[in-house]
């Protein structure tokens, strides 16, 4: 799993995390990194950006509602930026798009 930062994350509140994710599948185990790095942050606002994933596996979109629910709990946001089609035809189908901020490429 790879997971970077954005020399330039555009678009994001200065309070936000924003992290790119570098692999082309999501995973769970990905999802599990993230969380460790947005609590050792302390921020509850987190943008992903998924331009380089082309899959979620069905354990990512499991974390990712669960990270979602976290976030709002502690009055954060979660948001999905820079989706592939791909990638975001799998939100759509399983209407996971109506449910988390999910931003297209």
């Amino acid at each position: 799993m790879s997971l970077t930062t954005p020399a330039c994350p555009s678009r994001a509140p200065r309070d936000a995390t924003v992290l790119r994710v570098a692999d082309d599948i999501l995973t769970e185990e990905s999802l599990h990194n993230v969380r460790r790095l947005l609590d050792e942050s302390g921020h509850h606002r987190l943008h992903l950006d998924l331009g380089a994933v082309r899959s979620p596996t069905a354990g990512a979109l499991g974390a990712l509602v669960a990270l979602h629910q976290e976030l709002r709990r502690r009055g954060g946001h979660l948001a999905l930026r820079n989706v592939r089609p791909c990638a975001y035809e799998v939100f759509a189908v399983t209407r996971l798009n109506e449910v988390l901020d999910v931003r297209a490429a």
